[in-house]
């Protein structure tokens, strides 16, 4: 048996490697005549882009507002970042908040004056919008609005203008920063980073008549 079966092997192993061969001999001397070629010459393969997301931004609407009677209240509105939204003022004892929703805000004012409305979203986030009173011509406002600080960055100054100095100067979280200033010179402020503390604070300033303004510190 094993004499009848070698030969009938011996041939389909033959059979085979000539049918292989002549597949691959085929493909080498073919000269694309399926068009493979000309087809990836004229359409280059190109890597699909993909656009990188912009980071979410927040704001309080409307950015100022004006306050003509003890009493008026004005809605503001959270956009972006992430909700619910936290609410809180510079200045208690000129108004305060009342939360409607998860993005919505009353600010009721106790008297008329300078406030700043302030909104912190869940990430840590925060917007400003500015109350003033109405044809106020002698406007407290700090100079930068916001300022940015690199990882190499230890300090930055801020100057108040307008208001009735003098000014005394205060921070929101101490222990990402402090501020300092000399009594002589309240206009101007230095605001200094707790190394290695990174986040959002506020730096806040208030005139002898107790009127305030704010600017938004990232670092």
């Amino acid at each position: 048996m094993k004499r009848q079966w070698q030969p009938v092997i011996r041939g389909v192993l033959a059979c085979g490697m000539a049918f292989a061969l002549s597949v691959f001999s085929g493909c080498e001397g073919d000269e694309d005549a399926a068009g493979v070629d000309d087809y990836f010459t004229q359409n280059p393969y190109q890597a699909e882009t993909r656009e990188t997301p912009l980071p979410t931004t927040l704001s309080v609407l409307p950015a100022s507002a004006s306050v003509t009677r003890d009493g008026q209240e004005i809605l503001f509105t959270g956009v972006g970042g992430v909700e619910p939204y936290l609410w809180n003022v510079s200045n208690d004892e000129n108004g305060y908040m009342i939360v409607r929703n998860t993005k919505t805000a009353l600010y009721h004012a106790i008297r008329v004056g300078h406030n700043d409305v302030i909104m912190k979203d869940q990430e840590g986030m925060l917007a400003v919008a500015r109350v003033t009173p109405l044809l106020d011509q002698a406007q407290l406002v700090v100079e930068p609005p916001s300022a940015t600080m690199e990882d190499s960055d230890t300090y930055i100054g801020f100057t108040a203008v307008g208001g009735s100095p003098p000014y005394t100067w205060t921070v929101g979280t101490p222990s990402l920063g402090t501020v300092s200033y000399s009594a002589s010179s309240s206009y101007a402020a230095s605001y200094t980073r707790v190394t290695g503390a990174e986040g959002q604070n506020i730096v806040i300033v208030r005139d002898s008549e107790g009127n305030t303004q704010s600017a938004i510190v990232t670092q």
